[in-house]
């Protein structure tokens, strides 16, 4: 007796798709599953860092220790310039930013 090729039944009303069809479907399927982690991501440290930027605002001490931490952390030219634009007035920037696409 002769295997199935397919072990796979097909739905009714859905026409079958040819395997370079399925993998064309999985592969949108992933890339829409990796972006719905990357934005996941971007909503936790956007969520993090208004937590922290409010609490900077309110406490001097914080935002002297956040200053000191970021400049030993942050060495690219672009990655300082942000962090010396968002403290210049932390008690602006404490709404979550909206996700980078």
């Amino acid at each position: 007796m002769a295997k199935p090729a397919s072990t796979e039944r097909k739905k009714p009303g859905r026409k079958s798709e040819t395997p370079a069809q399925r993998l064309e479907r999985l592969e949108r399927d992933i890339a829409a599953a990796r972006q719905a982690v990357a934005d996941a991501e971007q909503r936790k440290l956007a969520t993090i860092g208004a937590a922290v930027l409010a609490e900077a605002g309110d406490n001097p001490s914080f935002m002297d220790e956040l200053q000191r931490l970021l400049r030993a952390r942050v060495s690219t030219k672009a990655g300082k310039a942000d962090i010396a634009s968002i403290l210049a007035h932390p008690s602006t920037n404490t709404e979550p930013a909206a996700p980078v696409s």
